[in-house]
This record gives structure tokens, sequence and C-alpha cells, in this order.
């Protein structure tokens, strides 16, 4: 799985895996953002940490994002 953030976008590829979910939430846990597409647009996030969950057909990712 290859995450890369550029210019205000979330971009995943998961080789054989189908993507379910992508999901950001803020620092306290709350849901901020949700999409089914591979591309997430992150220029409405205010500064700050959040934690991105990816789901697929076969797997679950977590990690840290931080928006400057």
């Amino acid at each position: 799985m290859i995450i890369t953030v550029t210019n205000n976008f979330i971009d995943s590829r998961y080789g054989h895996d189908k993507l379910e979910k992508i999901t950001v939430y803020n620092s306290l846990g709350r849901l901020v953002k949700s999409s089914t597409d591979h591309n997430v647009n992150t220029s409405n996030l205010s500064s700050g940490l959040y934690i991105l969950e990816i789901k697929t057909s076969n797997s679950r990712l977590i990690r840290k994002l931080i928006v400057d």
C-alpha cells in the first residue's frame, strides 16, 4: 500500500486489494472526512494532527496525518 500526501490531497494505491473506505478523524476522535475514492481532498482541514484510517478488502491501516 502506498500513501502520498501532496497539494492538499491524500492519494492511495493498494495493489490487488479493493478500497472500501478512507476515513479521517481529528485528534479528539471525531469523524471529519470519509470517502470511498482513492483521492481525498484535505484543503478544508485546519492545521493539526489527524488520524487516517484506510480499509481495504484485506486490511486496515491507521496512520497519523499532520496538516500544516
